[in-house]
């Protein structure tokens, strides 16, 4: 007679008969018997929980399920044990399942559960799938598209900023700091934001707190290595090197660091700031996957900085074309003005002697009238051959130096005078070499250096003019005695459309523009040295020939 299978034997026949599939799926398996303890716990169980088999295996289930889950599982599992259905998805009324790991660890999961009888015992089995991968990449891409309407909904540089922070301390962090860099190198927090409402007090504290680009602080490393960084556990001596000084260490307390990372912000080559982010709750840490996330964040901030840094860029150059347009209007109409008056005293009629004598001096005013406006127009077709990148037309010979400032001391002489200035020449050594350069188009850098230094010398000074060899160059000089020009001032000499002094309209400002233009053309260098008080001098270069 043959013996009946006992419920154990038939759990190892059955364990035996589907072990093979069981062991190589990557998902749980896991069996419970009536009283939800463990009968069945595969390898892709222990590599998802954490626990080994023997750890498993006659543990209740409810080790591997958050506590707040608990009571509500066990009646779930208690009524599908009852109901007819043989399997069916886990979590199908919309509700999240989550797994919980053997380090205490929460993971989303999706589970399918099924019933089985086995020599008289009913077992459940559940398939499990940990994905953490899955609803991470749904939530960034989520995230990530709603960057992307975020940041296209303004062309503002600091609403940007507040936007970037925003974001990312709804996803990323319980703090996020904006920093920029400005053309001197010098980095400043342009934003800080805390996810807590009840920080603010110290995140504007730490927005204003300066700091020293020769020391290091949060972002430093991110701007110096422009590369990003993650810190996934900060330790006291790295925080105390982070720190600028007492006052700073004390704000960067506050803010209570358990894990950093940062992103530098480039765009087109140019580095523009960093984008860094903190954690302040020491049950949570920075891991690979958020740093990449960041990166997704910083790259398409940096985008949108640049965006409304040119977009900025933009607005200026339509204010400096109104400015212009303004300027040349004004300009124009003073020799247009005069050469009408000139023009209606030639048809006055009068004796032969007063109609000879007005009539020259209606004729001198008339021509220099259409010489400053026929200038002013010359001098806006350069601006735009030099804008288009067209460069300026030249015709280029070989021209002993002095030769340029005779004709200098002959075209400028007079003008000089009539402002009560003398114009000199520091006479330059014989034996230098020519140059290859346009010599209508230099007597035109002269004229506007001279007429520059006409304008704010004072009565009674001195402009003067010089020449010497600086290597494979002919250096000229022209140098003032005026009042000097600050150094807030020196770095926008160069630039179209501005002037020094706005409220007095001397002219369009396009004379150093041009001179810098002319002298670049001829693969030579333009400079200034001044200091308020003290006179101008500018150099420029042109190359031997």
């Amino acid at each position: 007679m043959v013996e009946p299978i006992t419920t154990n034997e038939s759990l190892r026949l059955s364990e035996a008969k589907f072990s093979g599939i069981i062991s190589i799926s990557a998902d749980a398996i896991i069996s419970v018997d009536d009283t939800q303890r463990i009968v069945i716990f595969n390898e892709g169980a222990e590599k998802i929980f954490g626990y080994s088999k023997e750890q498993a295996l006659g543990a209740p289930l409810e080790m591997l399920i958050p506590a707040r889950f608990r009571g509500s599982h066990r009646g779930h599992v208690v009524k599908f044990s009852s109901d007819s259905l043989t399997a069916r998805r886990m979590g199908e009324r919309g509700a999240s399942l989550f797994g919980l790991r053997k380090n205490g660890e929460e993971f989303p999961a999706d589970a399918a559960i099924s019933k089985l009888e086995v020599g008289g015992v009913r077992l459940l089995t559940v398939a499990l799938r940990d994905v953490t991968d899955q609803k991470r990449i749904e939530k960034e891409e989520k995230f990530l598209s709603e960057v992307g309407s975020v940041l296209a909904s303004t062309l503002d540089t600091l609403e940007t900023i507040v936007s970037i922070a925003r974001l990312a301390v709804s996803e990323l962090a319980d703090w996020c700091m904006v920093d920029v860099v400005d053309e001197e190198g010098n980095t400043r927090h342009l934003e800080v934001l805390s996810a807590d409402p009840n920080q603010s007090v110290a995140a504007e504290a730490l927005k204003k707190a300066a700091l020293d680009r020769s020391r290091p602080h949060l972002s430093s490393q991110v701007l110096l290595s422009k590369a990003s960084l993650l810190v996934s556990q900060i330790s006291e001596d790295t925080f105390q090197s982070l720190a600028q000084g007492e006052e700073h260490a004390r704000l960067l307390k506050q803010l209570g660091i358990t894990s950093l990372m940062g992103v530098p912000l480039i765009a087109r080559g140019r580095l523009l700031g960093a984008l860094m982010v903190i954690l302040s709750k020491p049950q949570r840490h920075f891991v690979d996957p958020d740093l990449r996330l960041l990166e997704e964040l910083g790259s398409r901030a940096a985008l949108a900085l640049e965006n409304t840094r040119l977009y900025e860029v933009a607005q200026e150059a339509i204010r400096a074309r109104d400015n212009v347009l303004s300027v040349v209007a004004h300009d124009l109409r003073n020799p247009l003005s005069t050469a009408r008056l000139a023009a209606s005293a030639l048809v006055r009629r009068g004796n032969r002697v007063e109609r000879r004598a007005s009539s020259g001096k209606a004729l001198d005013a008339l021509n220099r009238a259409l010489e400053r406006a026929n200038r002013l127009i010359d001098d806006l077709l350069d601006v735009a051959g030099l804008e288009g990148g067209a460069g300026i037309g030249m015709n280029r010979v070989s021209v002993p130096p002095y030769e340029f400032l005779k004709d200098a001391i002959e075209m400028l002489t007079l003008v000089a005078s009539e402002a009560g200035l003398s114009l000199e020449v520091d006479i330059p050594p014989s034996n230098l070499p020519n140059v290859m350069a346009d010599r209508g188009r230099i007597a035109q850098v002269f004229s506007n250096l001279v007429g520059n230094a006409v304008k704010f010398t004072p009565l009674g000074g001195t402009i003067r003019l010089g020449a010497e060899r600086r290597q494979r160059d002919i250096c000229f000089t022209v140098t003032d005695s005026g009042d000097g020009i600050s150094e807030e001032q020196l770095p926008y000499l160069f630039d179209r459309f501005w002037q020094a002094h706005k409220e007095e309209r001397r002219g369009a400002g396009l004379g150093l523009a041009i001179v810098k233009g002319i002298v670049e053309a001829h693969q030579g260098r333009l400079w200034v040295e001044s200091r308020a008080g003290h006179g101008t001098t500018f150099f420029f270069t042109l190359p031997i020939s």
